[in-house]
């Protein structure tokens, strides 16, 4: 959560760390959705999803899933009352808001956390549309796709999800060990003034 905020090893004074619990508190008894679908891919100078009009596009991708067979498609969502209550906290307290929106963000990563436990195959780490060089563009079709509404996901016509405190993304399956590396930010459209330094996963 405290990389979400920027920290940099500063001092957490008393108020601070109580804030922090508080908040933390709060969003562990948020339930959320998650959905997902697996799929069989065929890979070719795109990654073409099996059985859908899908296709993955950039090299990032490519190399995240260029030892599976297979991949899940999947959304998950705080909901609006999540979105509420942060946009409500910053009317009394740009901290509180701060701190709000990055223990929701930990509380998302949770759920997906959860969700793959029950998946019971080899899998890459995570990627979502944005991310390296895979355009978010293809986060509505995405969402289509797997049937977002039924989470209550929505994809604007400029690729953001609503509600906000949403994530989609892409998991690579296969049934035997994969050995991937990668740095998230090496085909990163923005990777040269970008600061969030969150995004670079090694």
């Amino acid at each position: 959560m405290l990389k979400y905020l920027g920290y940099e090893n500063q001092v957490i004074d008393e108020d601070l760390d109580e804030k922090i619990d508080r908040h933390m508190q709060t969003m562990s008894q948020v339930s959320g959705h998650t959905i997902y679908q697996i799929f069989d891919i065929k890979k070719d100078d795109l990654i073409y999803v099996r059985g859908t009009k899908l296709e993955l596009r950039g090299r990032s991708i490519k190399h995240i899933l260029s030892q599976a067979n297979q991949i899940v498609l999947f959304a998950a969502t705080l909901g609006p009352e999540v979105d509420q209550v942060i946009l409500k906290a910053g009317y009394l307290s740009k901290v509180d808001q701060m701190i709000l929106d990055a223990c929701a963000s930990v509380r998302i990563e949770e759920l997906l956390d959860l969700m793959a436990e029950g998946i019971n195959k080899f899998q890459t780490p995570r990627f979502s549309p944005g991310y390296g060089d895979l355009d978010i563009s293809i986060q509505k079709a995405l969402v289509q796709v797997i049937d977002g509404r039924r989470i209550g996901l929505t994809v604007t016509d400029s690729s953001l999800l609503i509600p906000k405190k949403s994530v989609t993304g892409i998991i690579g399956l296969s049934d035997q060990i994969m050995d991937i590396t990668y740095r998230f930010c090496d085909d990163c459209l923005k990777r040269t003034s970008c600061d969030f330094k969150i995004c670079s996963r090694e």
